[in-house]
């Protein structure tokens, strides 16, 4: 608001998709380990991507800082499922 922003009071309608579809095809994959930790590490590679381009961006001080830290926040996730991955093998 400070920034004259009008933040949704809940998630994005591709959000909701999104939930909508992981709820669906776990069940049809079965429940795999692999198969979610493969859709779950695209997620966290596609956020990671898009908050660093975010962080590039010519932004308000405290902005670039939460931008920061949800940017180091998705590295330290998608490496924790990688981590995890690696122990699956």
């Amino acid at each position: 608001h400070k920034f004259g922003g009008h933040p949704s009071e809940i998630g994005t309608f591709g959000n909701t998709l999104h939930r909508t579809l992981m709820h669906l095809k776990v069940p049809a994959l079965g429940s795999r380990e692999d198969v979610i930790l493969d859709e779950v590490e695209g997620d966290e590679k596609k956020a990671e991507q898009q908050l660093a381009e975010a962080v590039r961006e010519d932004t308000p001080p405290e902005i670039h800082d939460l931008l920061e830290r949800h940017y180091w926040s998705a590295q330290h996730h998608h490496s924790t499922i990688r981590e995890l991955r690696a122990q699956m093998h």
